[in-house]
């Protein structure tokens, strides 16, 4: 199930039909409750949130985006903990919140550079 959605969604996404991309990505969060698949709910939600960063919704996306490391952190796992950060500090760098962006960049770093060792 999580795999077709997951599919179709990027495939909307790539055609850049973003409505169909949301609502199959909203199917896919709702399934990732319902089963309780922590990993599945961050995935849904990361592309929940960059859909509304490419439409310019900032506000809507932040708020999304700034779900992921939590997820990511409880679930161990540090890429997904980075590529959240990343999201993030790229909406503040947009709405000229440059500090913000910069600490949340640093930290990506730190991250990338743990797990390059």
């Amino acid at each position: 199930m999580k795999c077709l959605y997951g599919m179709t969604a990027n495939v909307y996404f790539v055609w850049g039909r973003y409505e169909e991309a949301l609502s199959n990505l909203q199917s896919l969060l709702k399934h990732s409750d319902k089963v309780n698949d922590r990993e599945m709910r961050a995935n849904a939600l990361n592309g929940i949130a960059l859909i509304h960063d490419i439409k310019g919704e900032y506000e809507q996306a932040l708020k999304l985006y700034n779900q992921s490391p939590e997820i990511a952190r409880e679930i161990g796992d540090q890429r997904k903990t980075a590529t959240a950060l990343n999201n993030i500090a790229g909406i503040l760098i947009t709405k000229g919140e440059d500090e913000q962006a910069l600490k949340l960049y640093n930290q990506n770093l730190g991250i990338l550079w743990y797990l390059s060792q």
